[in-house]
């Protein structure tokens, strides 16, 4: 009996993965700038100070496990909100990150970034030059109420 149980274990052993350490380097090193902005669709620069603005708030300061990078974290925001793929398919692109920590990546970069929304997005005062250039581009008239 207790022979039995000891090649169960040695089984169960041999199929184990084992867990190594992940390498979350920047990929805006690695990556031309054609490419940073055909995935994230910001220039390498524009990431960069857009991480200066929201770094303080996706800090996390943990003793547990290693936290993602204010960086990374902005990195799989706007790949979402670039492809709007789903959680699982942005997660199965970074291989490293699960989909539960997409989800609170996304949520506490928008939530980030709504405070300096006012600041750094403008909308149109005069509604009828706005009207009639999207009448140019699109060939229909728009109503706004």
């Amino acid at each position: 009996m207790a022979y039995r149980r000891r090649q169960q274990r040695r089984r169960r052993n041999k199929s184990r993965v084992a867990r190594g350490l992940i390498d979350r380097s920047n990929p805006l090193e690695t990556m031309s700038e054609e490419s940073v902005f055909a995935r994230y669709r910001f220039r390498p620069e524009t990431i960069l100070f857009i991480v200066s603005l929201v770094a303080g708030q996706l800090r996390r300061e943990t003793a547990r496990s290693c936290p993602l990078p204010p960086l990374t974290q902005v990195l799989v925001s706007l790949r979402f909100l670039a492809t709007g793929g789903f959680c699982s398919l942005i997660a199965d692109t970074y291989r490293s990150i699960s989909a539960s920590s997409v989800y609170r990546s996304i949520r506490d970069f928008c939530g980030a970034l709504v405070p300096l929304a006012q600041r750094y997005i403008k909308m149109p005062v005069d509604t009828d030059s706005c009207k009639s250039m999207f009448y140019k581009i699109a060939g229909k008239h728009l109503y706004f109420s």
